[in-house]
């Protein structure tokens, strides 16, 4: 067997081609542990979360049966709707809340399910999210400013799928209050109901 060179830490000499290069090694250590972050990063921005949203009837089925009599329209329900995802329910009432137990509200059993879809977002993003309109400049998620017409939770729903899945609540849900207040007795219902926050 030949030999070379010294090791420079004992003095004796190292056999040809078994000389290593630990900056070598510490450089390959390095990119492994970098690798593997870089994965896991990699996989929680991968990650796909369910969206759904779920319709109740607020009038639990009078609007159907009534509102022909009363405003001349047909409406099949007064809708009140949330947006669940990474297994919570999201909606307002008194403000913006959090259902740790989907479907399990004062509203009852859900009239639909709705599938609207993956998201990429993260919760940790979402919350930062809800805590922007919670700040909202204008309150206009608080309580105080909730309108049965005009800022109720289908608005609310709305904004929400369109952050997490750029699409929209189905217009026929959207478009109730107007549907409403286009009847005869529609603007006369408003003013009986005021913003309608006894309603919710």
């Amino acid at each position: 067997m030949t030999y070379s060179k010294e090791d420079k830490h004992s003095g004796k000499s190292v056999p040809d081609g078994l000389e290593v290069d630990k900056s070598d090694i510490s450089t390959e250590i390095v990119n492994v542990d970098t690798g593997n972050q870089s994965a896991e990063a990699e996989d929680e921005i991968d990650q796909e979360f369910d969206v759904t949203v779920l319709v109740y009837d607020l009038s639990g089925g009078m609007a159907a049966q009534y509102s022909p009599m009363l405003l001349g329209i047909r409406l099949e329900a007064i809708y009140h709707t949330s947006v669940v995802v990474y297994g919570k329910e999201y909606f307002i009432n008194q403000g913006i809340q959090i259902n740790p137990n989907p479907g399990n509200t004062k509203y009852g059993m859900p009239m639909e399910i709705l599938d609207k879809g993956k998201t990429f977002i993260t919760e940790d993003i979402f919350n930062e999210f809800l805590d922007d309109l919670r700040n909202h400049d204008e309150n206009k998620y608080h309580a105080m400013n909730y309108d049965l017409f005009n800022n109720n939770c289908n608005h609310f729903t709305d904004v929400l799928l369109d952050f997490l899945v750029g699409s929209n609540l189905d217009k026929r849900i959207l478009n109730l209050p107007d549907q409403v207040l286009n009847t005869p007795n529609g603007q006369l219902l408003r003013q009986m109901i005021g913003n309608g926050n006894e309603l919710v």
